[in-house]
C-alpha cells in the first residue's frame, strides 16, 4: 500500500495546519481522536454505499460527490485547506 494512502499521513498534515504549537497533551489527544473518528465515519458511509444493492455505481458516485461538496464548503467556511 502506498504511503500516501495512510490515515496517519492525513492526520499529520491536519495537525501541522491547525494544531496550536502550545496545545496541551489532552487537546492533542482529543483532536486526534476526533480526526480518526471522522475517518471512521467516512469509511462507514463508503461501506454502506457499496453494500446497498439499491445504489448503483452512478448513484454511489453522486453521493460521494455530494459529500465532497459538503466538505469543501466546510473547509471554505473555516478557512483551512489541508
Amino acid at each position: 500500500m502506498a504511503k500516501k494512502f495512510k490515515i496517519i499521513n492525513e492526520w499529520q498534515s491536519f495537525e501541522r495546519a491547525v494544531m496550536p504549537k502550545n496545545a496541551s497533551a489532552v487537546q492533542r489527544q482529543e483532536m486526534r481522536r476526533a480526526f480518526y473518528m471522522g475517518a471512521v465515519a467516512m469509511l462507514n458511509i463508503m461501506k454502506r454505499i457499496g453494500d446497498d444493492p439499491l445504489i448503483d455505481e452512478e448513484a454511489g458516485s453522486a453521493i460521494l460527490d455530494s459529500i465532497d461538496a459538503e466538505l469543501k464548503d466546510f473547509q471554505s467556511r473555516i478557512g483551512i485547506d489541508v
